[in-house]
């Protein structure tokens, strides 16, 4: 119990999410901040089982998301449809989810669920000890992990 508890989730998520945009998403991180962002966002919010088992939030602002989404999927961004984006979202919430893992070193095979999205306008609360901020290029990027209790015995 004590390993899980003692991990950095917030630098596993900050290592994971710096490899995962500037390698996939050909994203530059401008910097991070020290806490959330306002504005028009889309959220993919997902669950992993396995010991332990828990929840991995990923925001983006919605200009970030169009720029990101057009650049993965190699199209322009102004004909990205809103479909396209929340797919690009989730799959982007899937491999922090998976990246964030694999660092940790559990040596666990993890179920993931389809990721949901949500479009939303304002501030998610922030928690630094579990999630980070990051100012990127067109926008904001956030994500955070949180563990179940039960699956931390």
């Amino acid at each position: 119990m004590s390993s899980l508890i003692a991990h950095d989730w917030a630098a596993l998520l900050l290592a994971s999410s710096e490899e995962v945009l500037e390698t996939m998403f050909f994203c530059s991180i401008l910097h991070s901040s020290p806490g959330p962002f306002l504005g028009e966002a889309i959220s993919a919010n997902l669950r992993f089982e396995g010991s332990p088992s828990g929840i991995v939030k990923v925001d983006l602002s919605s200009i970030a998301a169009r720029e990101m989404s057009a650049t993965f999927l190699g199209i322009e961004a102004d004909v990205v449809s809103d479909s396209q984006m929340d797919q690009v979202v989730g799959e982007l919430a899937n491999i922090i989810c998976g990246h964030t893992l694999s660092k940790a070193s559990f040596g666990e095979t993890f179920r993931l669920t389809h990721p949901e999205i949500v479009r939303a306008v304002s501030a998610r609360p922030f928690d630094s000890t579990s999630g980070i901020v990051l100012q990127i290029e067109n926008g904001f990027f956030a994500a955070f992990i949180g563990l179940d209790p039960d699956s931390l015995q």
